[in-house]
């Protein structure tokens, strides 16, 4: 996703490395919500499950309004990348860079 947007982290803006730190974030509580989903099942009775009445999609919004934010957006690529497959796209740069430092 740097590569988006960088094309290196050293070009990105203080307000751009925020919002790709809150992005890993919010990626992060909804796979928990997917998880949770996957082991009770989506339904409580006639009702959805409360994290995902009440925050899931809030929360998949979110994420697509950070991403339009940073710039990034379907036409960018030849197909989309999922929050996950940007999230382990991170990662990798991230643990990259990290033994590059060391």
């Amino acid at each position: 996703m740097i590569k988006d947007i960088g094309p290196e982290e050293k070009d990105l803006t203080t307000a751009q490395i925020i919002l790709v730190d809150r992005l890993i974030s919010l990626l992060g509580v909804i796979r928990l919500i997917e998880e949770k989903a996957k082991e009770d099942g989506v339904f409580r009775g006639r009702d959805l499950i409360p994290s995902l009445k009440a925050s899931y999609i809030a929360y998949n919004n979110t994420v697509r309004l950070t991403l339009e934010k940073l710039g990034i957006d379907k036409r960018m690529g030849d197909r989309v990348l999922t929050p996950l497959e940007i999230a382990t796209e991170f990662d990798k740069e991230k643990k990259a860079r990290e033994k590059k430092n060391e």
